[in-house]
């Protein structure tokens, strides 16, 4: 009918008495379905189950290509390191089930506000990196605030009680000066502690 499937093909030679070959022998399985397993299998490989977010490893990934597409092409590329205030608190007042949400609220709010070049990742606990493909500092900073602000305004109801959600936020990007896109990622995991230690629910900017 038309229908293009995925197919494992074997092939084996037919011989006559003299061992000359005769004939091919096929054999042709339908894998569809064994395909749409395996691509379902890696794509869960890259995302991280709870939230639906790029993982770590994905966004490792993403973070080394794009560091030697900026040494080539010098094109302006940030990232937002972003940690939620007081998580262990919450789990603790509020239990895991809110503290789970916490991090399911930070995923709607990036898809709300992200755009279609732009990759959250979850990067570990309650730390999430966004990278800004094509952002420069200034570009950053605004989105460094925009989701500040939208995080600070959402009210998470739980059965504990209302939950009102803070970040702080590094910001960072690309410098011709760094040997690794690691050296962006520790410059705004500092600049996200200074955030913290200034009282929390703040964006801080890494120096050049």
């Amino acid at each position: 009918d038309g229908t293009k499937i995925d197919v494992s093909v074997s092939l084996s030679p037919i011989l006559d008495e003299l061992d000359t070959v005769i004939g091919v022998a096929t054999i042709v399985r339908d894998i569809t379905d064994r395909k749409k397993l395996e691509e379902k299998l890696q794509e869960l490989a890259r995302i991280d189950p709870l939230t639906g977010l790029a993982n770590r490893r994905t966004l490792i990934e993403a973070m080394e290509a794009e560091f030697n597409r900026f040494k080539r092409f010098g094109t302006d590329t940030s990232l937002l390191m972003i940690d939620i205030d007081h998580f262990k608190m919450i789990n603790d007042t509020y239990g895991h089930n809110a503290g789970d949400q916490a991090l399911a609220e930070m995923a709607r709010t990036f898809r709300s506000m992200g755009r279609a070049t732009d990759l959250a990742a979850r990067y570990g606990g309650e730390e999430f990196v966004v990278l800004l493909i094509g952002t420069g500092r200034s570009g950053a900073m605004e989105m460094a605030e925009r989701i500040r602000v939208s995080i600070e305004q959402h009210r998470q109801i739980s059965a504990s009680g209302e939950i009102c959600l803070t970040v702080s936020i590094g910001v960072s990007g690309f410098l011709a000066k760094d040997q690794n896109w690691t050296d962006s990622i520790s410059r705004a995991d500092k600049a996200m502690y200074r955030a913290k230690h200034a009282g929390r629910n703040r964006v801080f900017v890494a120096p050049e």
